[in-house]
């Protein structure tokens, strides 16, 4: 489980943390209505025409030397709008932000830019490698949220330590992208080689907007 939000309305963000024993639920909803799954095979695609006629996912013949698969042949062997996911237990905490206006932030560039960011720099005040710690982005219905995560199963309490150097990694955030000369995001400020599948997300400006706001 997780802690409820403590509602403070004029602080620039909120977060809270895990409970023991909690578990993140992952999910991939592909381009929004789930995947089309072979059931035969495993063989998975956005697009059932893809499926038809497919060969087994790892290959091999059947009693008639066929290499199609027979997922691809008879009635409900391709099952359609599959959300893919699963539980992982571990410590996380969970953080929004607030715009200008008060609301809390729903824009994707902002939510991921600081996501890596302020992961990076929580793993150098803990002292660990950037390995330990991974981040997600949570959606409600009016915005984003922020959470970052131990890699390790179980968790290792590094997450939940965020509080704990918030100010600080505010601050050391924001000095490590206005030294940067990049004209949005490089690697030495925000790709590395779990960021590099979301470059365009990523924008240190616009982080660099928030973190300015925050440590006034």
């Amino acid at each position: 489980g997780v802690q409820p939000w403590k509602d403070q309305a004029t602080s620039i963000y909120d977060v809270r943390y895990s409970t023991p024993n909690a578990d993140i639920l992952y999910y991939n909803m592909g381009s929004g209505n789930g995947y089309n799954v072979c059931m035969h095979c495993g063989k998975t695609a956005f697009d059932r025409d893809r499926l038809r006629d497919h060969r087994r996912l790892r290959g091999g013949k059947d009693a008639e030397n066929s290499e199609i698969c027979s997922g691809a042949l008879v009635d409900g062997g391709i099952k359609e709008n599959v959300i893919l996911g699963g539980r992982f237990k571990t410590d996380f905490c969970e953080i929004r932000f607030r715009e200008q206006d008060g609301e809390y932030s729903n824009d994707e560039v902002t939510l991921w830019s600081l996501g890596v960011i302020l992961t990076k720099t929580l793993t150098s005040f803990l002292g660990i490698e950037e390995s330990e710690l991974s981040f997600g982005i949570k959606r409600y219905d009016r915005y984003r949220s922020l959470f970052i995560f131990d890699n390790a199963k179980g968790g290792a309490g590094y997450a939940i330590k965020f509080s704990y150097f918030a100010e600080d990694i505010f601050n050391e955030a924001l000095k490590k992208l206005k030294q940067c000369g990049c004209e949005k995001a490089c690697t030495k400020c925000l790709i590395d080689r779990s960021s590099q599948w979301y470059i365009q997300k990523l924008d240190r400006f616009t982080a660099i907007q928030w973190l300015e706001r925050a440590v006034k």
